[in-house]
């Protein structure tokens, strides 16, 4: 499927060929151009399928809170264990992010305005991330309520089971809805994409809802020459400002854990275990749904970039199945303290990091050699 864009007609078979493959080719190439005009069929199933995405992350969202936070919830909860409880603890940040990322573009697409194209395939993309993240986390609850035999211990666990499948049904119904994206319009490509990011959407965004008159477009005015300088700052380093937010996330769990009287100990290992999986998520989906545009100050090549975020990503991996990868420390589940658990992300976070740097360094040896 996909959105039909007004172009030019040709006059004999052979130029409607042509330009069939030069259609192609523009909505591939030059989608800072393209709109989805006003009227056209595709915009309203389209655009119920991203709300009916966003309505569900929300109540995914919700649920998995009220469930993790009600302590006579989380003890009945069949996933309220590791590695399951990794799965939901994850997600909430996860899932929310994206929804107030795709939120903001949505309140951008007005029905009697044209639509950036671009527009609508960052918002496809936000909604494919909130999906999958929704499935990975539905499975691991699935998978726990297996692994417990449906031998579920109180009517409130079973309770818990029927709000776990009314999650998936909507999950299942809004990818259904979804499926009318425009996957031939570079929706799984960067290429074309215009330069703009949500930093431009957001600022669009207060500027539409605030310069209405004098007092807000003076409003206006003055937030713009606050956030277009940092902006601006934020474009030059976004790596940087990833680990920035990385680092608050971390200081964040960090403090929920210390107002709950955790030792130390914990304390820095919920901070670094937070810090490391909202770094990796950050990284690895901020291009996908064009958080940032990078400027040219900020292409140059970082060295171990890669090795880093590795073992960033890894730190939530080895913390969820840490009852499988005890023996590396010598130690197990019955008999394993705090201490053998920060020598188990140790390790795990130093070979995942000489893993990856290492096979970064061969492909671009290898690479070099190609280029002599």
């Amino acid at each position: 499927m996909c959105m039909r864009l007004v172009m030019p007609r040709r006059h004999s078979s052979e130029e409607a060929t042509i330009h069939r493959h030069e259609a192609s080719k523009f909505m591939i190439s030059n989608l800072a151009d393209a709109y989805v005009p006003v009227g056209n069929s595709e915009r309203r199933p389209l655009g119920r399928g991203v709300r009916l995405t966003l309505l569900t992350a929300i109540l995914f969202v919700g649920y998995t809170v009220v469930v993790k936070d009600i302590k006579t919830l989380s003890t009945v909860a069949p996933w309220g264990e590791d590695p399951y409880d990794a799965f939901f603890s994850l997600a909430i940040f996860f899932v929310a992010a994206v929804t107030v990322i795709s939120a903001v573009r949505l309140a951008l697409c007005r029905t009697s305005e044209p639509l950036p194209l671009a527009r609508v395939i960052y918002l496809v993309r936000g909604c494919r991330v909130a999906l999958v993240t929704m499935f990975a986390t539905l499975a691991a609850g699935w998978t726990s309520v297996a692994a417990a035999g449906f031998a579920l211990r109180s009517s409130t666990a079973r309770y818990l089971v029927v709000g776990l499948a009314v999650e998936t049904a909507l999950a299942v119904l809004s990818a259904l809805a979804l499926r009318r994206a425009p996957s031939r319009l570079a929706i799984n490509s960067g290429q074309g994409l215009p330069p703009s990011d949500w930093l431009d959407d957001l600022g669009d965004l207060a500027t539409r809802y605030l310069a209405h008159d004098g007092l807000g477009a003076m409003l206006a005015s003055r937030i713009t020459r606050v956030t277009d300088p940092l902006a601006t700052l934020i474009r030059r380093h976004p790596f940087t400002t990833a680990s920035t937010l990385a680092l608050g996330f971390g200081a964040f769990i960090a403090l929920g854990a210390a107002l709950e009287g955790d030792p130390p100990i914990l304390l820095l290992l919920l901070g670094a275990i937070g810090m490391g999986a909202m770094l990796a998520f950050l990284v690895t989906i901020g291009s996908y749904l064009g958080l940032v545009r990078a400027s040219t100050q900020s292409r140059s090549r970082r060295p171990f970039v890669y090795g880093l975020l590795a073992a960033a990503g890894s730190l939530p991996i080895a913390v969820a199945f840490r009852d499988y990868l005890w023996w590396i420390v010598g130690s197990n589940a019955a008999d394993a303290r705090l201490e053998a658990l920060a020598e188990l992300l140790a390790v795990v976070a130093l070979a995942s990091f000489s893993a990856v740097s290492l096979a970064e360094w061969l492909i671009s040896v290898q690479r070099d050699k190609w280029r002599r």
